[in-house]
């Protein structure tokens, strides 16, 4: 039997029941939002965790399931951690923090599927917004949290490891820009794409949804503003070139200049931000946080705009992890 304190954080929406007592006491949703998550699936068992000590995962106590509409079991096993991290952190700010809301027990089964990696990345996503639909989210978000996570949420791949040995490495997209975030959110609930077309939309089709109502253009990250940041950040590395160092300027240039160009070829424009590279066994880390221009013309970090990417000696982007 749970004790008082796990019991203190568990999170309950396991049965139709409780989750439409719950979504129409507390959420104010209607019958046919309840109704209408019928047909994606069930879930089985309780979601009951606890609190790690860092204050941000929790850890499940015992097993959870999701079982989608083909009857596939996803299953998050007792010990797993999870965090919601699997859902970009740019988009908490309009979606709510993954404990928060309906799509609680569905960013459980997400976050241990893109931790587990053993299915496919587009299998994942796809089970994120059955699961969402499963709990109660209504369709506009659903597509939101789908869009999110498809297009911007971990992905990963088989790779040759130079030995003959294929490993999993982690590939994700670039972060969203806020006016990425601002198109998406008008996009789907303006012209409620289906799943499909989700899948097959992509971030330069997204530019073309202009976000103001007025019908005003995209305003693109400014290419003035990028190469002045570029000239900007690259004199300050060279000014904090005084004594010994680890990398030479024209390694450090090299190595910023790869992730650079994966960057903008994921894109389609430059994207400032500033990049501090760590030799490492093998390679180079590269700690990159995107940037953004505000009206009065200052540079600002973009809310869940860090990645992480690994660079071997040979040149190489192994992998581009966000944050």
């Amino acid at each position: 039997m749970a004790s008082p304190t796990t019991r203190r954080f568990v999170s309950a929406l396991s049965t139709n029941v409780v989750a439409a007592l719950i979504c129409t006491t507390f959420l104010g949703c209607t019958q046919e939002t309840i109704d209408d998550s019928q047909g994606f699936g069930k879930f089985d068992g309780d979601v009951v965790a606890v609190w790690s000590q860092d204050g941000r995962d929790m850890i499940l106590r015992e097993p959870f399931s999701y079982i989608d509409g083909s009857n596939r079991v996803w299953t998050a096993p007792a010990g797993a951690t999870v965090n919601g991290a699997s859902i970009p952190y740019a988009f908490w700010s309009f979606i709510g923090g993954p404990f928060e809301g309906r799509y609680r027990n569905a960013s459980v089964v997400h976050d241990v599927g893109c931790e587990q990696m053993t299915e496919s990345w587009q299998d994942v996503h796809r089970m994120f917004y059955d699961a969402c639909r499963c709990g109660g989210v209504d369709e506009t978000q659903a597509k939101m949290l789908y869009y999110a996570v498809y297009h911007f949420g971990p992905r990963w791949e088989s790779a040759s490891d130079g030995t003959g040995n294929t490993q999993l490495i982690r590939r994700d997209p670039v972060p969203p820009t806020p006016e990425e975030i601002s198109e998406l959110e008008t996009y789907v609930s303006q012209e409620n794409p289906s799943a499909e077309t989700i899948r097959s939309h992509d971030r330069r089709q997204l530019h073309s949804h202009p976000s103001r109502p007025s019908g005003e253009s995209r305003r693109s990250v400014s290419g003035d503003f990028a190469d002045r940041w570029q000239n900007q950040q690259r004199n300050e590395r060279r000014g904090r070139r005084s004594g010994p160092r680890e990398l030479s300027v024209e390694t450090e240039e090299q190595v910023i200049a790869i992730v650079q160009s994966h960057v903008t070829s994921q894109t389609g424009e430059e994207r400032p931000a500033t990049y501090a590279v760590t030799p490492q066994r093998g390679g180079f880390r590269v700690d990159v946080q995107f940037v953004h221009e505000t009206a009065e013309g200052q540079a600002a970090p973009d809310t869940g705009g860090k990645s992480v990417a690994f660079v071997s000696v040979n040149g190489q982007l192994i992998e581009f992890v966000s944050q």
